[in-house]
């Protein structure tokens, strides 16, 4: 039995969420009078609350749903704890099964082909070679959809993700799971240690 399956583009300010025919923008808005933690924490309560209004467990518990993976570094500590969370709220929504992560990269290589591709601009396969279009063309002239009232590309993303998300339920794509950052080096830590210790031993 096929599952339903749900595009997620995460975000504190501005998620969007596809199954492919109903595109929708879940928006808040910071409140000054309370803490930045105590903020981030009612702001994820409303997306959490509409986000299973959306997908509605209990009429169909049949269902998976593709989230885009944050693109983070050290320099952006304030979006890497409202990710954190964002994704602690995820999990304690939904068991692990019904969800799957997808790298930033991994979704521009299946829109454009091409992993390190910009935001707004990708090259799409178009007849012959390969023609620029941007990814809302890309939407409109390939798949025959366009979205209002979507300034960031979130309901954009999420559509992709949908696209994506059923292409691999279909057996079409192999699922590629996003790289955990610093494994290559904890590995390589840990056989150095491994050998060190080894050569230490009489």
């Amino acid at each position: 039995m096929n599952r339903r399956v749900y595009g997620l583009d995460p975000s504190i300010t501005s998620t969007g969420i596809s199954d492919g025919v109903t595109h929708s923008l879940i928006k808040t808005l910071p409140e000054d009078s309370i803490s930045p933690l105590g903020d981030t924490a009612r702001r994820l309560a409303v997306i959490m609350l509409q986000i299973e209004t959306i997908v509605n467990q209990e009429r169909d518990r049949n269902f998976i749903i593709y989230v885009e993976s944050a693109m983070l570094n050290s320099t952006q500590a304030n979006h890497l704890y409202e990710m954190g969370m964002y994704f602690i709220s995820l999990y304690n929504m939904f068991s692990e099964h019904r969800l799957r992560f997808i790298s930033p990269a991994t979704l521009k290589k299946y829109i454009s082909g091409k992993g390190n591709a910009g935001k707004s601009h990708v090259a799409t396969v178009c007849g012959v070679g390969k023609h620029p279009l941007c990814v809302t063309c890309a939407a409109r002239d390939i798949h025959h959809i366009t979205f209002e009232h979507d300034p960031g590309k979130d309901k954009l993303h999420a559509f992709f993700l949908f696209k994506l998300g059923t292409e691999i339920e279909s057996g079409n794509i192999p699922y590629i799971a996003p790289v955990r950052r610093g494994r290559g080096k904890e590995k390589k830590c840990t056989q150095q240690t491994t050998q060190s210790l080894t050569t230490a031993i009489p």
